[in-house]
């Protein structure tokens, strides 16, 4: 069952349409054709997967989150739902973005990295790179070179910071050069998205990655 929402700019959501009835096939084949006309009349010219996740409770910050999955769920998420949560809970409770570095992470056991490479001046190089999370609601997240390798690199002996600052070594960004700063940033960034996916998890006590329960 499906349904078309629209998220306002603060946060707000309101169903478009209805979902549509697969049990009666009359009403079912009526139910799109009033999606056609709703995406005819907004200007939609290409539908893709995705998933929009709410979270409204009385007590706690409330908020929607939209990720791109590129295929319909593979089963039930409910699971990986509150782990979604629990993700969120334990980013909002660091106190900034910095305070990642201190923190030790490892990266998910269902995950695949695609990588697309193109011949250039005689050697094979990265164009792009798309990690996926292969569970019931799969998910996607692009990344670079950099990122790629500082995954590598993530366990519960090393901090987030160690593994910047080893992955930026590896690249040829030394502790002196002007653009490790701005690397770290944008790393630290990329990891917290990729700690919300469920892509990276922290390793708080005893090294075993958080299951978000």
């Amino acid at each position: 069952m499906a349904a078309a929402l629209r998220v306002g700019r603060g946060g707000g959501v309101r169903r478009e349409l209805e979902p549509t009835p697969r049990g009666d096939p009359e009403r079912h084949a009526a139910a799109v054709w009033r999606w056609l006309d709703y995406f005819t009349a907004e200007g939609i010219d290409t539908v893709g997967y995705g998933a929009v996740v709410l979270r409204e409770r009385a007590g706690g910050s409330n908020w929607v989150r939209a990720h791109s999955t590129g295929t319909p769920p593979l089963g039930p998420a409910g699971e990986q739902i509150g782990q979604l949560f629990a993700a969120r809970d334990y980013l909002d409770g660091l106190g900034g973005r910095d305070a990642l570095l201190g923190e030790r992470f490892a990266v998910d056991d269902d995950h695949r990295l695609e990588q697309v490479l193109r011949l250039r001046d005689g050697d094979f190089r990265v164009e792009h790179a798309l990690l996926h999370l292969e569970r019931a609601l799969p998910v996607l997240a692009a990344v670079d070179a950099y990122t790629a390798h500082m995954l590598t690199l993530l366990e519960p002996g090393r901090t987030l910071g160690e593994a910047c600052d080893e992955a930026a070594d590896a690249f040829g960004v030394g502790a002196s050069h002007g653009d490790r700063e701005d690397l770290r940033r944008s790393a630290v960034a990329l990891i917290e998205h990729l700690v919300e996916l469920g892509f990276v998890r922290p390793t708080p006590r005893g090294g075993r990655p958080s299951d978000g329960a």
